[in-house]
């Protein structure tokens, strides 16, 4: 979403407003929420059984994750 936000640059109603939204739904994701009181993110919640029991750990697409979650302008991971 944020990679399409950047590509999308033009200066015209439609590109920005994929941009406007793509920060919105980047500024709600509320990583601390995620963490569910532990040190890393879970994998998910569902609203019929809360948090998933798996954690985003390791050398793998987390690693963006938490790059993402630590530069958040509103609910960023701690240090």
């Amino acid at each position: 979403m944020l990679a399409a936000a950047q590509y999308f640059d033009a200066d015209n109603d439609d590109e920005t407003r994929l941009r406007e939204l793509a920060d919105a739904l980047y500024r709600r994701a509320d990583w601390q929420w995620a963490q569910n009181g532990e040190l890393t993110v879970s994998h998910g919640w569902k609203p019929e059984s809360g948090f998933l029991p798996w954690r985003w750990e390791g050398y793998c697409e987390a690693l963006i994750l938490y790059v993402l979650g630590l530069g958040s302008p509103t609910y960023p991971l701690p240090k």
